[in-house]
Order: structure tokens, then C-alpha cells, then sequence
């Protein structure tokens, strides 16, 4: 089986499955922004134990923030409910550093 028609197969299966789901296009309440690295083994929603709608996710290479981003989290901290944001990534990867220092000092 291709790339593609596992891709379909899994969300068909999701799709069929997943009982949120259907709901999901209806209302939007999101609790959290999370700024976050785009590092494939880890997953924001996962890790925080958060359903699908629950977060708004942006990653990026570093969980850096360009103005595309910052946009992002404007529109996301827009929306009632959300309350609070969450930056993640390796120790060395600059929103935890910088967050870190920021915290120290």
C-alpha cells in the first residue's frame, strides 16, 4: 500500500470512528495556544492529553514566531475560552530557553 492510499484508509477509518468528529465543524472552543517545534515526535495535543478542537497548534522549525505566527496566536487568543498559551520544545530550542530566561531573570 502507497503513502496515499494509507492516508485515505486512516481517515476514512478516523473519520468512521472518532466520535467527535462530526461535531467538530459546528463550534469551535478551543482551551489553549500552544507555540510549539514541528518536531514530528512529539504532538502538543497528545502530550497535554487534549481532544481534537481543544487546541490551537502552531509549530514551526524551533517553535520560533515570525509575524505569521504571532498572527496566528492573535486570532487563536481571540476566541473565547482561550485562556492560556503553552510554548514547548527541546531545552535548547529558543521558546523554552527564552521563556526559561525570562522566568530567571
Amino acid at each position: 500500500m502507497d503513502v496515499g492510499e494509507e492516508l485515505a484508509r486512516s481517515n476514512e477509518e478516523f473519520a468512521s470512528t472518532n466520535k467527535d468528529f462530526m461535531h467538530l465543524g459546528e463550534t469551535r472552543h478551543p482551551k489553549l495556544v500552544v507555540l510549539a517545534c514541528s518536531d514530528p515526535r512529539v504532538a502538543p495535543k497528545i502530550v497535554f492529553k487534549m481532544k481534537l478542537g481543544d487546541v490551537f497548534d502552531i509549530r514551526t522549525a524551533g517553535g520560533m514566531a515570525g509575524e505569521d505566527e504571532i498572527a496566528s496566536i492573535e486570532y487563536a487568543v481571540s476566541h473565547p475560552g482561550v485562556k492560556d498559551m503553552a510554548c514547548g520544545g527541546g531545552k535548547g530550542e529558543a521558546p523554552v530557553g527564552g521563556l526559561s530566561g525570562a522566568l530567571d531573570g
